[in-house]
């Protein structure tokens, strides 16, 4: 697929998720008005005379633009208007068959996703795994570039020394060139999702590619405590720099009681969850909170009442109920903002 077909499709994911939303917003700045289109059409400047759309991501976006303040500035921002007049420039050159370097996609990809993220439209992941097949393909691009000619690696070791590949056996998307960086950045709503590679997704494949270490096993063996009604701490504060795995150790807890049995666990994890004191791991209810993709320009309301008390959005439900306030249930709660603190709140 080629990257001006990529923004093609990005465009169409974008009508989608912001048709009913700009819909909303227009009747109600049109007082409940069901032909609040053709109206606009008719004053806009200069007048649209032939037949208009809400399936058309020009006209949505020229919507967004010519009636920002009186329809979309209570609940969207600065940001969130530039990213539309950024959209409708975009649009045009796709629209006059303009190419689009891998950057000039990527770019495009991620003011739409921000868009959708913005208005918390469900399209926005599709967009953005569009975006990550974007980088993906760069990189890919890079590596085959750097990777050196099979002459180059050819040495005779020194005596008695094996060679590295034949001590250390590279992974297979190594050893067949199709490692990409983009794969590895944890993402823990697309791991909620279902989504995104087995390494991540699949809590069997995830805990045969994690390394336990000292910090981890603490952290897992404390929760496990804690959900089995022990005394380990029930508010656990990550603090590490950036990219020193904040965001791994909670896809690990969230994995760990994905009620996969402990036989089908990796050895390592067997041992780890019997050395603890526990034979079969509990029923657990898991919420999680990722930061960066609650809408900032919207308010989103939890209706109340235990015991089935929906979360917020789809976007940050993982358990389909929540606790009483009695403190029934147990829930391992795993906010993530992308930044260097985090807080884990784990209940028995």
């Amino acid at each position: 697929m080629s990257n001006r077909d990529r923004v093609g499709r990005a465009f169409e994911l974008l009508s989608s998720g912001i048709e009913s939303y700009v819909d909303r917003r227009m009747r109600a700045s049109a007082g409940g008005g069901m032909d609040w289109l053709r109206a606009w059409a008719d004053t806009a400047s200069p007048p649209i005379r032939g037949p208009v759309s809400l399936g058309d991501p020009s006209v949505l976006l020229r919507v967004m633009a010519e009636c920002w303040d009186g329809a979309f500035k209570a609940e969207l921002g600065r940001s969130e208007r530039n990213l539309v007049y950024e959209l409708r420039d975009l649009r045009n050159k796709w629209a006059h068959n303009q190419p689009f370097t891998v950057d000039d996609a990527y770019r495009a990809l991620d003011s739409m996703e921000r868009l959708l993220v913005a208005i918390d439209a469900r399209e926005s992941s599709e967009v953005g795994r569009a975006k990550e097949e974007v980088m993906r393909a760069k990189y890919e691009a890079q590596a085959r570039k750097a990777t050196p000619t099979s002459e180059a690696m050819i040495s005779q070791p020194a005596a008695g020394l094996k060679p590295w590949r034949e001590v250390i056996v590279p992974h297979d998307d190594v050893a067949r060139g199709r490692y990409a960086l983009a794969e590895f950045a944890a993402d823990l709503h697309q791991v909620w999702l279902g989504e995104g590679a087995a390494e991540y997704s699949d809590p069997v494949e995830f805990f045969r590619r994690t390394f336990l270490t000292a910090g981890l096993r603490q952290l897992l063996v404390e929760a496990i405590d804690r959900v089995c009604g022990g005394a380990s701490p029930p508010i656990v504060d990550l603090q590490t720099s950036f990219g020193g795995g904040k965001t791994h150790s909670m896809i690990a807890l969230y994995h760990l009681f994905s009620s996969t049995t402990i036989d089908g666990f990796p050895q390592e994890v067997q041992d780890l969850v019997r050395d603890a004191g526990v034979r079969e791991l509990p029923e657990v209810r898991r919420a999680v909170l990722v930061g960066t993709r609650i809408p900032p320009g919207q308010t989103q309301v939890k209706p109340s009442g235990p015991p089935s008390c929906q979360a917020s959005s789809a976007a940050r439900r993982v358990s389909p109920s929540w606790p009483s306030r009695t403190g029934a249930g147990r829930i391992p709660a795993m906010p993530c903002g992308g930044s260097s603190r985090n807080f884990l709140r784990l209940s028995s």
